[in-house]
C-alpha cells in the first residue's frame, strides 16, 4: 500500500500533520477495493480533504508544482488499491497554457493508479504571483487536464489567497465525496436494486402511472444516491443531502406531477427543492449536462414514450462522459416549494433547467433565482398539481442537514429566520409540503 510520508515540514509548515495510508490497512468485508482516495500536489491539497469524508491528503508539498510531482510520483510503486485521485496543482506554476507536462502526469497516473479515477480541482487567483491572474485564465488552463481525460471539478478555489479555510472548500469536500460514493456497493449507498425490471408503463402520463411509480418506490424498487451540496450565509454554513440525479424506476428517470413528488419525499424522508436548493446544485454540479428540450408537441411530450426518450438522451450523453459522474445537473425541469403557492391555491411551482449565457437554442429565458445564469424555466405557477411532462423529474433533498455541524431537519431551517435563507430564496418559507398532497 502507500505508507507515503512526503512532504517536509519546512517544505509544508504546520497546517497539517501528515497523512498517510497504512500498508497494512485492508479493506472490511463492508467495503471494497476502491476504499482508497488520496489528494495530491500542492499546499491546498489538505485544505481540500478537511471537509471530505473518505480522502486523504498523502502526497503535497507547499510551493510545489506539476515538475516536483512528476519527480515524486515516478519513485513510487504501481498502487492498485487506489481507486480515485484527486490533483491540486498549477497555482505554483502559474497557470501555463499549451503546458506539455500535463499529458506526462496524466500518463504517470494512470500507470501508478490504474484502477483509480482520476480528478482536478482548480486553483484559485487574485493573490500573491497569481494577482493578475482571472477565473477564465484559469478555467482555461484546467481545460487542458479535461482534454487529456481528467475530470475537472467544481467548484475552483476561487478568488485571494487559498492558505486558510475558504468556503469553496466546504462545497469541493462536498463533490469529492459524492464521487466516492458512487462506486460503494448497492447496500452502503441507499439503493435497493431494481426488482422487476419488466414493468409495462401506461402509454400516457396520469393516475395509473403515477400510482404504478409511487407503489414501486414503496416497494423499495427506485433508484437514487445523495451527493452534498453547501450554503454559507454569514457565520452559518449549511450541508444538505440532495439527490445526485433524478429518480429512477425500471431504469427510468420518471415523470411525476407534484402531488406524486411530495408522497415519493414522504416515503424517503425527503422534501421538494426550492428555488436556491436547485441554484446550488448546479452551482456545486460536477457533471454538467445542459437542457434537452424535445422539440415535442404537448401531447407528445405528455406521454410514456418521450418520458423514456429524454432518459435515453441523458444516459446516452453520460455513457460519453468521464465516470463517476457524482451530481449531475441538469437532468430536467423540477417541483418546487416557493411561498409563491400562497397566492396559487391548487397550483404547483416548477423551475430549473439553467444554462449560461444569454440564450440557449433560441431560448432566452429568465434569471434564475439567485445566481448569476439563466434558467428555461423561472419560478412558474401556471401548472396544476396533476400537470407532468417528459421534463418533470422528481430530485429531492433529505430531511436530515446540518447546520455548522449540528444536526437539524429541513423544516427547521426553513422555518427559521436566521437559518432560512441557507436554503430559500427569500428567508423563511412557509409552504413545507405541496399543497394538496
Amino acid at each position: 500500500m502507500i505508507g507515503w510520508i512526503l512532504a517536509t515540514a519546512a517544505a509544508v509548515g504546520s497546517f497539517i500533520a501528515y497523512n498517510r495510508l497504512e500498508p497494512t490497512v485492508e479493506p472490511t468485508a463492508a467495503q471494497n477495493k476502491y476504499e482508497f482516495a488520496i489528494v495530491i500536489g500542492d499546499s491546498q491539497s489538505p485544505y481540500v480533504v478537511a471537509h471530505s469524508e473518505y480522502f486523504k491528503a498523502v502526497l503535497w508539498g507547499g510551493g510545489q508544482g506539476i515538475d516536483w510531482l512528476i519527480k515524486a510520483l515516478r519513485e513510487r510503486s504501481i498502487d492498485r488499491r487506489v481507486g480515485r485521485v484527486a490533483i491540486c496543482i498549477g497555482v505554483n506554476d502559474r497557470y501555463p497554457l499549451a503546458d506539455p507536462r500535463i499529458p506526462i502526469l496524466t500518463n504517470l497516473l494512470k500507470e501508478k493508479f490504474p484502477d483509480a479515477f482520476l480528478f482536478v480541482v482548480q486553483g484559485s487567483w487574485g493573490w500573491g504571483g497569481v494577482s493578475p491572474f482571472t477565473e477564465e485564465r484559469v478555467r482555461e488552463y484546467y481545460r487542458q487536464f479535461s482534454d487529456n481525460g481528467i475530470k475537472v471539478l467544481e467548484p475552483p478555489i476561487g478568488y485571494g489567497d487559498p492558505h486558510g479555510d475558504k468556503a469553496s472548500y466546504k462545497a469541493i469536500g462536498a463533490t469529492l465525496d459524492s464521487l466516492f460514493s458512487e462506486r460503494l456497493p448497492v447496500t452502503q449507498k441507499g439503493i435497493k436494486p431494481v426488482s422487476n425490471s419488466g414493468i409495462t408503463f401506461p402509454a400516457e402520463a396520469g393516475a395509473a402511472r403515477e400510482n404504478l411509480i409511487l407503489q414501486g418506490v414503496k416497494a423499495g424498487d427506485s433508484e437514487y444516491t445523495f451527493s452534498r451540496i453547501i450554503s454559507s450565509v454569514g457565520e452559518l454554513t449549511a450541508e444538505f443531502k440532495v439527490f445526485s440525479d433524478a429518480l429512477i424506476y425500471s431504469g427510468v428517470r420518471v415523470n411525476v406531477n407534484a402531488i406524486t413528488n411530495q408522497r415519493i419525499a414522504d416515503l424517503l424522508d425527503c422534501m421538494p427543492l426550492t428555488s436556491k436548493l436547485v441554484d446550488l446544485m448546479w452551482q456545486q454540479r460536477t457533471t454538467t449536462i445542459l437542457p434537452k428540450p424535445s422539440g415535442q408537441d404537448d401531447a407528445r411530450n405528455r406521454t410514456t414514450a418521450e418520458m423514456i426518450a429524454h432518459s435515453v438522451r441523458i444516459d446516452a450523453f453520460l455513457a460519453k462522459q468521464p465516470e463517476p459522474h457524482g451530481l449531475i445537473d441538469t437532468v430536467g425541469k423540477l417541483w418546487i416549494l416557493d411561498n409563491k403557492l400562497l397566492a396559487s391555491p391548487g397550483m404547483a411551482a416548477n423551475y430549473g433547467w439553467p444554462f449560461n449565457g444569454a440564450s440557449y437554442q433560441g431560448i432566452v429565458g429568465e434569471k434564475s433565482s439567485t445566481g448569476n445564469w439563466r434558467v428555461i424555466q423561472g419560478i412558474g405557477t401556471r401548472h396544476d398539481v396533476n400537470f407532468t411532462d417528459y421534463s418533470q423529474v422528481c430530485r429531492l433533498v433529505s430531511m436530515n442537514c446540518t447546520v455548522n455541524g449540528v444536526p437539524m431537519r429541513m423544516d427547521q431551517v426553513l422555518s427559521d429566520p436566521k437559518m432560512a435563507m441557507l436554503a430559500n430564496r427569500d428567508g423563511v418559507l412557509k409552504v413545507l409540503r405541496q399543497p394538496g398532497a
